[in-house]
């Protein structure tokens, strides 16, 4: 995130800050394709004076989202992209990268011990 009275002056602090960061993530064994942008905002902020809207600058976020299937590096690569100018880190996610075979893994065992439950007799 930067901030400038000037959109311009921000937008170009902010460029090249995430193309630090960007640069940095690749270096730290990101792959381009797992990085891409989620949301890019320019705003202008206010504060509030007597009741007054009172204009105070422009703020711009270039939020990225970068996917690893390397568990153990997570922390490193926060580190990175912190060292090297991202000064907001969200929405931390973990999942599966094949959540349909365990999903029917866990139905079938499901239906089995259901079965064995209502039908003992079948159990061999």
């Amino acid at each position: 995130m930067t901030e400038d009275e000037d959109p311009q002056k921000a937008q170009q602090a902010n460029s090249q800050a995430i193309a630090n960061v960007i640069a940095s993530l690749k270096s730290a064994g990101i792959p381009e394709e797992q990085l891409k942008t989620s949301d890019y905002r320019i705003d202008p902020q206010y504060d509030y004076i007597d009741g007054k809207e009172l204009f105070k600058n422009y703020k711009v976020q270039h939020i990225i989202q970068a996917q690893t299937t390397d568990i153990e590096k997570i922390g490193s690569i926060i580190d990175t992209a912190v060292k090297s100018g991202a000064n907001s880190i969200t929405s931390i996610r973990f999942s599966l990268s094949n959540p349909d075979a365990y999903y029917n893994q866990a139905l079938s065992l499901a239906l089995k011990m259901h079965t064995k439950r209502l039908f003992p007799w079948l159990e061999r």
